[in-house]
């Protein structure tokens, strides 16, 4: 920077944007910049990988500053922001499925992003590896879900290579739910994955409490664009 040029942190600009994107672009924000992607709208993908911005505590650690405009708002987005992602359709389903009932989501506990599961020695041969990358993840329940795009999973070797993971996964004792993009944009899709996902982790789902209203306007914020991908890319220069 020059003279008399100023640049604020990551993390005092996600606490600032509270002021003027509402609660769900809020949180796909904190989802992007602790996650390795970003946003771009002229790539083929819709995004490109890059490293994060900032680390989730430190984005808790200024928002807890309650004399920062937008500091309180900041602060409970952050409480439903889990870092690790690796796609803004990650970022959506993990939203979705973790958001309280009364904001759209299904109350689910939230997973881990991208999490490494570590292959016992004596399996690694069946395995074909030592170690494995979940894409959302609840350890304690060796529950794991895989987000199947359309893009990224085509093609017979890679539809093979999909399936020995899935397949190591499962001989080590993980359950492992696929799913699919047309699954993640319809709300069909959602409640039927939304009890997979609950039954996995041996938890009651209540559907009649989700907020449908608000299930709608959630959706289209995750998976039709919002403010936040402009956010993130002012947050990132």
């Amino acid at each position: 920077m020059g003279d008399d040029v100023y640049a604020c942190s990551p993390a005092f600009a996600f606490t600032r944007s509270a002021v003027e994107l509402d609660f769900a672009e809020l949180v796909l924000l904190g989802y992007e910049i602790t996650g390795s992607y970003r946003l771009d709208s002229n790539s083929e993908q819709g995004f490109f990988s890059a490293p994060p911005l900032v680390s989730h505590s430190a984005l808790v650690s200024v928002s807890s500053q309650g004399n920062l405009l937008g500091a309180n708002k900041a602060e409970n987005a952050l409480r439903f922001v889990s870092s690790g992602s690796a796609s803004p359709m990650e970022s959506a389903l993990a939203m979705l499925l973790s958001m309280p009932k009364a904001k759209g989501g299904y109350g689910l506990p939230s997973p881990q992003l991208n999490a490494a599961v570590e292959v016992p020695k004596g399996d690694w041969r069946v395995a074909y590896g030592r170690q494995f990358r979940c894409d959302l993840l609840w350890p304690t329940a060796s529950l794991c879900v895989e987000y199947d795009s359309d893009m990224f999973h085509t093609g017979s070797q890679k539809i093979a290579h999909d399936a020995r993971r899935r397949n190591a996964l499962s001989s080590l004792g993980f359950t492992v739910i696929t799913a699919t993009k047309s699954q993640v944009t319809s709300i069909p899709g959602l409640d039927q994955l939304a009890y997979q996902v609950a039954k996995g982790l041996g938890v009651r789902l209540r559907m009649e409490r989700v907020n449908r209203k608000a299930q709608r306007a959630l959706l289209d914020c995750a998976v039709g664009g919002s403010r936040s991908s402009r956010q993130a890319s002012r947050i990132s220069q």
